[in-house]
């Protein structure tokens, strides 16, 4: 209808998804590469607490977010160089992402723990 519209040729493309990797024959992994990045934020969160005994402090959110870039970074290399899942040109997209998501986890984490204390780690 837009294209009736300004007169111009509709184009139609077909869509072809990404193959599965060789490794990954029923692309499982990319769904179970969450499971690392969710329990790994959650307990990166709970490790510092019980490492430090406070849920608060100056450094406990870099130390948050380096856990994260680190925890990304080795999602990424187990799922992209290891399992193949995904192209290597994408390893520089991916791994923000993958550290955005344990960060996300644990800073929520971290902010439970705070609010109710040592109950919020069970």
């Amino acid at each position: 209808m837009a294209a009736k519209k300004l007169g111009k040729p509709l184009k139609v493309e077909r869509y072809a998804p990404r193959p599965l990797a060789k490794k990954d024959p029923f692309g499982l992994v990319d769904s179970l590469m969450l499971i690392p990045l969710l329990v790994g934020g959650y307990m990166g969160a709970t490790m510092l607490r019980a490492a430090t005994g406070t849920s608060a402090g100056r450094w406990r959110p870099p130390a948050l977010v380096g856990f994260a870039v680190l925890g990304g970074l080795l999602v990424n290399l187990v799922v992209c160089s290891w399992l193949e899942d995904y192209p290597a040109g994408k390893f520089w997209i991916v791994w923000p992402i993958l550290s955005l998501i344990i960060a996300a986890v644990a800073v929520v984490a971290a902010v439970i723990q705070k609010l109710l204390g040592t109950a919020g780690t069970s």
